[in-house]
This record gives C-alpha cells, sequence and structure tokens, in this order.
C-alpha cells in the first residue's frame, strides 16, 4: 500500500477562474444567439456546439487545481478536482535529489500548469498552480518543479518519507 503522509491542495488565481468563466459564457451566449437567429447566408449552427462548449469549460474548470501528495513510495502531483487528468509521479527509488527552490514561471516556465520550460540554465518540467515556489526533484528523467505554497513543509515531508522509503529497503 502507498499511503499518503502529506497533502497540499492548491487552486489557481481567482482571476484565471473569472476569465474562464467570462470568456466560455460569451463563446456559448454567442452559440446560442447563433442558434436562435442563424445567418442567412451560411450553414445552421449545429445544436451540440454549444453543449460541447459547456463540457470543455467543466473540464478546463476541472483541471484547475492541483493536489500534491507525498506518499510511502513517491511524490505525486496531479490537475483536476473532480478526477485526475494530468498528473506527474517520481518514485523515490528514481529520486536522486531534492530541493526547495523559487523561480520565475512566466519567464521560465511559460505560466502554470503543467509546463515545459527551462531552470538554472536546463530543461525542466513544471507543475504548479500560482506564486513562484516550489521543491525541485531530481531524477533519471528531465527535473521536476512542482509548485506550493509551503515548500518548506512539503520538503520536509519529502525528507521524512525518503528516510522511512530508505530504511525499508534496508
Amino acid at each position: 500500500m502507498n499511503r499518503t503522509l502529506y497533502e497540499e491542495t492548491q487552486r489557481f488565481a481567482i482571476w484565471v477562474y473569472v476569465t474562464l468563466a467570462l470568456t466560455m459564457s460569451a463563446v456559448t451566449v454567442g452559440q446560442f444567439l447563433l442558434l436562435m437567429n442563424p445567418p442567412k447566408d451560411s450553414d445552421p449552427l449545429p445544436p451540440v456546439v454549444p453543449i460541447i462548449s459547456i463540457v470543455v469549460a467543466i473540464l478546463l474548470a476541472n483541471l484547475l487545481f492541483l493536489r500534491v501528495r507525498v506518499r510511502e513510495n513517491d511524490v505525486y502531483a496531479q490537475l483536476g478536482f473532480l478526477f485526475p487528468m494530468m498528473w506527474r509521479r517520481i518514485g523515490f527509488d528514481k529520486m536522486q535529489e531534492y530541493r526547495m527552490v523559487k523561480y520565475k514561471p512566466l519567464r521560465e516556465a511559460g505560466g502554470w500548469g503543467i509546463r515545459f520550460g527551462m531552470f538554472e540554465g536546463k530543461p525542466a518540467s513544471y507543475v504548479n498552480a500560482r506564486g513562484d515556489r516550489g521543491v525541485l526533484l531530481i531524477s533519471d528523467k528531465r527535473p521536476l518543479i512542482i509548485g506550493s505554497q509551503d515548500p518548506e513543509r512539503l520538503a520536509e515531508a519529502i525528507a521524512r518519507a525518503l528516510e522511512v522509503f530508505q530504511r525499508a529497503r534496508g
């Protein structure tokens, strides 16, 4: 069993939710208006298009939630509230190093979410929801930075779990 020893949940900044809601509302209202009053010289909009827009909005809103878990055997980060849609996992058997870091989300990663960018001049992956602090995990794959609102506690939890993992392996 891979028991959870530490968990942190994060939501994106409120302006992200407001922007998503306004954009998807405008798109859906526009589509309903086109359904009700189609242009005379074009094909009518299929009735399923507004429904697809609503489903897409729900899926996007689901992604705007980050859960980080330190478990007995790994560190697991997932995007998705109702159900995980994107995730990254680093097993302690593959982990070579970890440390707290401060990074520039826009400049180094291109924003928030699951991203690929550069850190300290090298390619890196990012899983973050907000802020500019996290924990860098180095393994046999591309380095991963997990954003955290409390990177000290996250690093401390990784240290404790890694110690237990190593003791269990003998």
